[in-house]
């Protein structure tokens, strides 16, 4: 009996304690603020691709934990660029939710995207001059005409990664199991 109130003693002044730090020590929060944008031509000097076109597909990373910040994968059908190597189709990736700058892409409607590069991947938020064709007037008359998308597809494979960890992964564990079952037949 008296184990168990000591046990539950524990518990408790453990649970103070935590609760108590986070609340004198909290973790910092972020938002996003953008500072307002740049004109035309500066984004077009600044950006690795400026193009319209179609949204046909946004996917968004599940998981049981999720994050403003999680990764939103955006398949646009290119009609028109005035920057960048670009195919018929091009993939551009944002944040979620605007908490964390992401630019809101719905399926099926068409956008002016700038985009920059960020490990060979096309990246956009909505501190940039993205937005709907419909609001994109000005831009246009600014960038003047568009050319055609070059390229057959850029950026067309998925991401591999995931397969490098689990061939990693594999080879670690029959290396593992090679190294244990040596071991045990020079003990015998």
């Amino acid at each position: 009996m008296k184990k168990a109130a000591i046990t539950a003693l524990q518990i408790i002044l453990f649970t103070a304690f935590f609760a108590s730090w986070h609340m004198i020590h909290p973790q910092k929060g972020f938002a996003c603020s953008c500072a307002g944008p740049n004109s035309v031509q500066e984004e077009l000097q600044k950006k690795a691709a400026v193009f319209s076109g179609k949204a046909v597909s946004v996917k968004t990373s599940g998981g049981l934990l999720r994050s403003s910040a999680d990764p939103v994968e955006v398949k646009i059908e290119v009609d028109k660029v005035w920057k960048g190597e670009l195919g018929k189709t091009q993939l551009v990736y944002t944040a979620r939710d605007g908490a964390s700058c992401g630019f809101g892409f719905e399926k099926g409607k068409q956008y002016l995207v700038y985009a920059y590069s960020d490990n060979d991947r096309l990246v956009t938020n909505m501190c940039d001059r993205t937005k709907l064709i419909s609001n994109a007037a000005e831009d246009l008359s600014l960038l003047k005409e568009g050319k055609l998308p070059s390229l057959e597809n850029r950026q067309a494979d998925p991401d591999f990664t995931g397969w490098y960890i689990l061939i990693g992964a594999i080879l670690l564990g029959v290396a593992s199991y090679i190294v244990f079952t040596g071991s045990k037949r020079r003990r015998r």
